[in-house]
């Protein structure tokens, strides 16, 4: 990595084949969430006491990690443990997703840097930021927007109203409204922002294009999906001339606009845009979402058959990636359930309900599957008999 890297951005090495020789130098001050998630081969690196916050799930998925120079292969809970040693508590905390223990931390920092420095250092204004991002994550979504507004003006005094620094807040505050389904101020706020990269930098800047995707996810959850495209269309065609067709990028925009022509009900665009998009990734689990996609196309369709495969196919990666009783896993291992039913497999739908009823967390009501298990077993009775 360059000398003066200051962050690794999230899923920067999702999936890499072989990342065998990482050196980072001592300016490096953020990894990003499920930065090495799935990497195939990964050498541990030294980890610079410079690093401020480190991401949730660094290594999820990891199907090999080597010892630097040997090649020895190493266990992940080994590599986590080495890590855990250089690491702060509110670093240990944020790396295991302990965001509630990454709150307690960052609030005691952020104090002490106020006293130390002022709330208007740059220290000061970082934990804060750590703090603000803790509260989002744990559902305080109230006190995660008085936070951020609260930088969007210290960083307007500290770097001043036109900084990218500011501005990066007026996106934080559109996101965490977002979450707050508070539609319209998210989608002024992040036109406000979109505006102003577009201003500053131009139409084609990495900046601009992530603003305008960032618009067309809130134009995406209030379901207006025709502006969505607009959107995700303009995104597209700057991240295609700037990173190129395959960029990761460039595919996940390209995901994000099939899904909004599915929603648009527009299936055959949709699936085109999806099997561009799977193409583009050469098969890798970074597909997973394009996978989706096409089996939800496939199911419009009434091609069951075709839509089962392509269901199976995600569920697989979901639950070899991130675990059969996470919320993705469940949902495709229930879908390919619905394929079957639709096939009048009853066997194969009844143990895919069976197993996503005893997974499933997010839900008390268990109604859903309690009604396709029985319904299942009655067309197998008298499918029998």
């Amino acid at each position: 990595m360059p000398e003066g890297c200051r962050e690794i951005g999230w899923s920067a090495f999702n999936g890499c084949g072989g990342l065998r020789e990482l050196e980072v130098g001592g300016c490096l001050r953020r990894i990003g969430n499920r930065c090495f998630m799935g990497c195939k081969a990964l050498s541990p690196f030294n980890f610079p006491t410079s690093v401020e916050q480190v991401g949730f799930g660094l290594f999820d998925g990891c199907t090999k990690i080597t010892k630097k120079g040997t090649g020895e292969e190493v266990d992940q809970t080994k590599v986590i443990r080495y890590l855990k040693t250089v690491m702060t508590k509110g670093q240990v905390a944020m790396l295991e997703g302990r965001f509630s223990d990454v709150k307690s931390h960052f609030k005691r920092i952020w104090s002490e840097r106020k006293d130390i420095f002022g709330e208007n250092h740059s220290q000061t204004v970082k934990s804060y930021e750590n703090l603000a991002l803790a509260y989002s994550e744990i559902g305080e979504l109230d006190e995660s927007l008085k936070a951020y507004k609260d930088l969007y003006d210290l960083c307007g005094k500290a770097f001043g109203e036109s900084s990218v620094k500011t501005i990066e807040m007026l996106d934080n505050i559109s996101l965490v409204l977002l979450q707050q389904e508070n539609y319209e101020a998210a989608l002024e706020i992040s036109k406000n922002a979109s505006n102003w990269y577009r201003t500053e930098f131009g139409e084609d800047h990495k900046l601009t294009l992530k603003a305008t995707t960032a618009v067309g996810e809130v134009y995406s959850q209030m379901g207006d999906y025709q502006q969505a495209i607009y959107c995700y269309t303009d995104a597209h065609e700057g991240h295609e001339e700037e990173l190129g067709p395959n960029d990761p990028s460039t595919l996940h925009v390209l995901t994000n606009l099939a899904y909004n022509y599915q929603q648009n009900n527009q299936p055959v665009k949709a699936l085109i845009l999806y099997t561009k998009a799977k193409e583009g990734y050469e098969n890798s689990d970074d597909a997973v979402e394009t996978l989706v996609g096409i089996a939800s196309c496939h199911e419009h369709g009434e091609d069951y058959e075709a839509a089962l495969s392509y269901f199976e196919q995600a569920h697989e990666i979901y639950e070899r990636l991130y675990g059969e009783e996470t919320r993705e896993a469940i949902q495709t291992l229930t879908s390919v359930g619905v394929m079957n039913k639709q096939l009048e497999r009853w066997n194969e739908a009844l143990g895919c309900f069976e197993r996503a009823k005893e997974l499933e967390k997010f839900f008390a009501d268990k109604k859903y599957y309690n009604n396709n298990i029985e319904e299942c077993k009655k067309k197998r009775r008298e499918s029998e008999s």
